[in-house]
């Protein structure tokens, strides 16, 4: 009869087990189905809200704090899809009139080519329609290299390069532009300085800033380029600084400078698209630097950076 009472008791302790395990097992599927209703929620729905369950279970809150994550990285992901896909159709629909005016001109010359006898106005004609052309090239290929650059097509290959070689040779490809132009090139090139990039990219980089220059500067243009050491653990970096002078009568916006398409000239009579900076900006950050503006007086200046 000793042996009842202990019976009993074990008998009691494994119902209460078996009570509280019930209940931990009610309460797990109660909060998997809440779990599961707010996911059908987020599912369906454009919102950032995230799961939200009380739980004392450590892996059910750590599994809730997975979903989220996982939520939180795919809406991100979608903001992205969303602002390149907007950033691509507002592309199309500018390359669109960036052509198109070219193009209409083009026909205007071609007509007035046929309908000339006189030789020396057909060689005029001719030598237009040629250098309109030669532009419209130019701007096709910008817009299908930003294109490219915009929707991460284009990777950079780093290696050690002379950047300062890279710069020259850009700068006297373009000798005769700054002769005809008047624009009188004033240079602080530090010799022989080596860094980490992409030397093709760079060149890239180099030549719009350079037809940045062509484009809408006067008279003088300023040049340093130089290896600024790091202090205190911070990185070496490569600082060009190009500063023209500039019509001052046109209203330049430094904060909107590198936006796509972007025109101090909105009437747009000249023969850049406004991309060239936009271009000068992606490839920079794709480079580990970066690249701002700013009007000093009568000069605008850009100073890029590359840090190691």
């Amino acid at each position: 009869m000793g042996t009842l009472p202990i019976i009993y008791i074990v008998v009691v302790l494994l119902l209460a087990i078996i009570i509280v395990l019930g209940m931990l097992v009610v309460n797990f599927s109660i909060q998997i189905k809440q779990i599961r209703k707010q996911l059908r929620f987020v599912a369906h729905n454009k919102t950032n809200q995230k799961i939200r369950i009380h739980t004392p279970s450590r892996e059910v809150q750590s599994m809730i704090n997975d979903i989220n994550y996982l939520i939180q990285s795919t809406r991100e992901e979608e903001i992205e899809i969303m602002r390149k896909d907007k950033e691509l159709r507002d592309t199309i629909v500018n390359m669109s009139h960036d052509i198109r005016t070219p193009l209409t001109s083009l026909s205007g010359y071609f007509d007035l080519l046929i309908s000339s006898d006189d030789a020396s106005e057909k060689e005029r004609y001719a030598a237009i329609i040629r250098e309109r052309i030669a532009s419209l090239s130019d701007l096709l290929e910008s817009m299908f290299f930003y294109t490219k650059l915009s929707s991460d097509s284009i990777k950079a290959d780093f290696d050690k390069c002379d950047i300062s070689s890279i710069f020259m040779q850009s700068m006297f490809s373009y000798f005769d532009d700054f002769e005809r132009l008047e624009i009188t090139p004033e240079l602080d090139v530090e010799e022989g300085i080596e860094f980490i990039t992409d030397e093709k990219l760079l060149k890239r980089i180099f030549q719009n800033l350079i037809k940045n220059v062509l484009t809408h500067g006067k008279d003088e243009l300023k040049v340093s380029l130089k290896k600024v050491n790091g202090q205190q653990g911070k990185p070496s970096e490569v600082v060009l600084i190009m500063a023209n002078k500039y019509d001052t009568s046109t209203n330049i916006d430094v904060e909107q400078v590198f936006d796509r398409f972007y025109q101090s000239d909105k009437t747009r009579n000249n023969n850049s698209s406004g991309i060239g900076l936009a271009v000068v900006l992606k490839l920079s950050r794709l480079l580990g630097g970066n690249v701002t503006a700013r009007v000093d007086g009568e000069f605008f200046e850009i100073t890029l950076k590359l840090k190691k």
